[in-house]
């Protein structure tokens, strides 16, 4: 299943068709041709608490932080564990019995 942003004008569009004219996140869903499901969740992640409702460039704005705070995830790895992982694939172990023990605590 392949997943694709809404682009900067189907924000625009949502803006105006959901704060504006005010229609159902069916209705929206129809006229940008995507499923309500995606509708709802764009509105849901991306609505600023601070804003009264759903802007378009604060959208985009949530978007690239979440984004951006997705790739930083490896960063908090250590260098021991790391050297522990590569030291252990060495000796064969598999991946999965990597994930296995240290999921189950037994490090």
């Amino acid at each position: 299943m392949s997943f694709v942003h809404l682009t900067t004008t189907e924000r625009s569009e949502l803006y105006k068709l959901r704060v504006i004219e005010q229609l159902s996140v069916s209705e929206i869903g129809r006229r940008l041709k995507r499923n309500k499901s995606t509708i709802s969740r764009e509105l849901s992640r991306n609505t600023d608490e601070r804003q009264i409702g759903y802007l378009p460039d604060t959208a985009v704005a949530l978007m690239k932080a979440r984004r951006k705070q997705a790739k930083v995830r490896f960063q908090s790895i250590s260098a021991e564990t790391i050297a522990e992982v590569k030291q252990r694939l060495e000796q064969h172990h598999s991946p999965e019995q990597l994930a296995g023990e240290w999921k189950g605590g037994a490090r």
